[in-house]
């Protein structure tokens, strides 16, 4: 699954960035850099870090 992801992002996204011929590049790689840091499991741990966050912010307002 996360291989998929990754393929589809890093096909999809430099026909997006297309627009912003002057920037392509630079925000194709700061892109990649914002997932490398926030995601060190790659995209494919994205649902579980949601979860975990969720979970983590429901069980704190559940407290007395």
């Amino acid at each position: 699954m996360g291989t998929a992801v990754g393929a589809l992002t890093y096909t999809a996204l430099p026909q997006i960035l297309l627009d912003y011929e002057d920037a392509e590049l630079m925000l194709f790689g700061l892109g990649m850099l914002i997932v490398l840091i926030a995601f060190p499991g790659g995209l494919a741990s994205v649902p579980d870090a949601l979860v975990r966050v969720l979970s983590r912010l429901f069980a704190s307002k559940r407290r007395p």
